[in-house]
């Protein structure tokens, strides 16, 4: 017997027939990659998100089992605002290298019907070598932004490989995705899945100079990680005394055990239909054609059970 998780979902599909990736963005991806938050959402039809329902790191998943036994997560802001507006540039907001497949499937108990999915899980606790910084787009032109997200194949990348991406995250401002991963020897064939969506500030867009960045260094702090295996002055992910998530070793070194972010396979209790009452329920967004057509936008909202079978 095998666990199979039936879990209430606010599932948002965005995306168009051939595109898993936005318009110009590089490299493209050819499979769906599912991101699951937390927290519930209100899903608008553009297939937007809150600031408040992506704040925490997400859960991943696909939707076919995959055969490697190692994958990177990078996210990443293509709307960043400059002082020579509408030019904008890039921002690095999350890379999490050393994510394993689970060999078992988690069933999305969707109207759309019954969807497996796979997650992947940090296993090691290795940390992150970008660690996660929520969608924040400042009150300036544009107000909406583009995040995307790409699964890549590392299972037979070597530890220098590793390194180099690694030592790439440290940079996170003007972060050119394909550069970097060309710069390592990634190929085309090794980026498994993507996925993109939407988070915009209300407005009204103001003038002046722009707010600091997320992710740059205070006055005072150090650019760059510790050296490898030097422990982090705070726990991944949590903010350092400059507001920013504290900077940490090269991946491929386990960090301090740290729990899953979204701990997708608990039992989660049956989720209520919208304008019911009841309790929060995980949002996952999927991008991809095999649940919409060109351009559409599908939200379905799931109820909650977990089941031996």
């Amino acid at each position: 017997m095998r666990p199979s998780s039936y879990l209430g979902l606010l599932v948002v599909t965005a995306g168009c027939a051939l595109a898993l990736t936005p318009q110009g963005f590089s490299p493209e991806a050819a499979a769906p990659l599912t991101v699951i938050y937390s927290l519930s959402i209100s899903a608008v039809s553009d297939g937007a998100l809150s600031q408040a329902a992506t704040a925490k790191q997400p859960r991943l998943a696909t939707d076919k089992a995959l055969p490697g036994r190692s994958y990177a997560v990078i996210m990443v802001d293509m709307d960043v605002p400059t002082e020579n507006p509408p030019q904008t540039t890039t921002l690095l907001h999350w890379m999490q290298t050393d994510l394993t497949p689970s060999p078992s499937e988690t069933i999305l108990n969707t109207a759309l019907g019954r969807t497996p999915v796979f997650l992947l899980e940090n296993r090691r606790n290795v940390i992150a070598a970008a660690p996660y910084i929520g969608p924040s787009p400042p009150a300036r032109v544009p107000l909406s932004h583009r995040y995307t997200e790409i699964l890549v194949d590392m299972s037979n990348a070597s530890m220098a490989q590793i390194t180099k991406l690694s030592q790439a995250a440290l940079k996170r401002e003007n972060f050119d995705t394909k550069a970097v991963l060309e710069s390592v020897g990634i190929t085309k064939s090794q980026i498994i899945a993507g996925n993109f969506f939407n988070v915009t500030n209300p407005g009204p867009a103001q003038s002046g100079p722009l707010p600091p960045t997320p992710g740059a260094p205070a006055p005072g702090e150090p650019a760059a990680p510790p050296a490898p295996g030097a422990p982090a002055n705070n726990p991944p992910g949590t903010a350092a005394p400059s507001g920013m998530p504290a900077p940490a070793p090269v991946p491929g070194t386990p960090g301090s055990p740290v729990g899953a972010p979204n701990p997708v396979a608990t039992v989660l209790p049956p989720a209520t239909a919208p304008g019911t009452g009841g309790g929060s329920s995980a949002a996952p967004i999927t991008s991809g054609a095999s649940h919409v057509s060109t351009g559409l936008v599908s939200v379905m909202v799931a109820t909650a059970a977990a089941l031996w079978a």
